[in-house]
């Protein structure tokens, strides 16, 4: 189950069905792709959201998994997330709720312990006003919840691989793979950039090097705002993707079976391409859509099993004073202090 559905996606958020889908990116919002192309001209992408945006996002995700050519196997999952920005003098603090989630099987309705455990589990990711995450709070109470739903989906040897560092340097990852790289950079429509990038692999609990190639399509225009369209092209660097692969296969194999078979992987490939719609001046996001595959062949006693993972995912965000108000926190666990008696001095009788 692609890491949790990269164990957290939205806005940012904890998705154990694909980034234990705790997307904080902390942007988000509105619907639909732009419309009329509006004058083109430089732009400077900065983070700067109004304090106290409230945002609804609506997210629609698509694995599908094919082995041997037996067939695909299609999992889709939607959800709802709910959140809050506030920003202060020097941070800005993002609240994101998973409110809501379904998922099916090859059409069929889908029940599974390890989606959506993390939902009404308030996450705060922290940033400054270079990009630089600066806390995340909320993991110590999403991460129970993940582990317990991933040994009743009998998926222990996953959860064996997830405390609150990992699912903190994914939270991380993905902020700076999808904003971070923007910060500050002026551009205008047409021109392209390149920079050095990580890529979540579809399908397997890890990730790769890579280098995305980001076009400013066209500017649109997105309600009352004037948006960017961005498309960011990423490829995987073979060099590194194929021991990486080999790694994953290895161990998966040995938890199948002892002895492991011996194997040999080739012609491995990890891409994505993603298109975004978003103000340049905040970073607010209005539209997401992505489209990412891991391809590889793999030989095991003289035999060659092709192997293909994909999955698209698209999101739109809507965001102001109107949004439904956002799940209460659960109340801390921790007891209370007791509390200290002070001495009181007095006359003795």
């Amino acid at each position: 189950m692609n890491r949790l559905h990269r164990a957290v996606r939205a806005p940012f958020s904890l998705n154990i069905v694909r980034r234990v889908t705790l997307t904080v990116t902390a942007v988000a919002l509105s619907a639909g792709w732009g419309a009329p192309t509006v004058r083109a001209q430089e732009v400077t992408f900065l983070y700067n959201p109004p304090d106290g945006t409230a945002y609804t996002h609506m997210g629609k995700q698509t694995s599908s998994q094919d082995i041997a050519g037996k067939g695909q196997t299609i999992l889709v999952t939607t959800r709802r997330d709910q959140g809050l920005i506030h920003k202060t003098t020097s941070r800005i603090r993002t609240t994101n709720t998973l409110v809501s989630v379904s998922a099916t099987m090859n059409g069929k309705p889908f029940t599974n312990p390890a989606i959506g455990a993390e939902k009404n589990i308030p996450v705060t990711i922290e940033i400054d006003f270079t990009g630089k995450v600066t806390k995340i709070e909320g993991l110590d109470q999403v991460l129970p919840k993940i582990l317990s739903a991933l040994k009743k989906a009998n998926m222990a040897s996953l959860a064996a691989t997830i405390n609150e560092d990992t699912l903190r340097e994914q939270l991380m990852e993905e902020w700076n793979r999808r904003v971070v790289h923007l910060f500050g950079r002026k551009a205008a429509p047409g021109q392209t950039w390149t920079h050095s990038d990580t890529l979540l692999l579809t399908g397997a609990q890890a990730s790769a090097p890579a280098q995305t190639r980001v076009t400013y399509v066209e500017n649109v225009k997105c309600g009352d705002a004037e948006c960017a369209h961005l498309r960011l092209s990423t490829v995987a660097d073979p060099d590194t993707l194929k021991p990486i692969l080999e790694d994953v296969v290895g161990q998966g194999m040995q938890r199948l079976s002892t002895p492991a078979p011996q194997f040999t992987l080739y012609d491995a490939k990890a891409t994505q391409d993603e298109d975004y719609i978003l103000e340049p001046a905040t970073l607010l996001m209005r539209g997401v859509k992505s489209r990412s595959s891991l391809s590889a062949n793999l030989e095991v006693n003289g035999v060659t099993i092709p192997l293909l993972f994909t999955e698209r995912s698209e999101g739109t965000y809507t965001y102001g004073a109107d949004q439904p108000p956002l799940p209460k926190a659960a109340p801390s666990k921790k007891p209370a202090p007791k509390p200290v008696r002070k001495a009181v001095r007095g006359r003795r009788r």
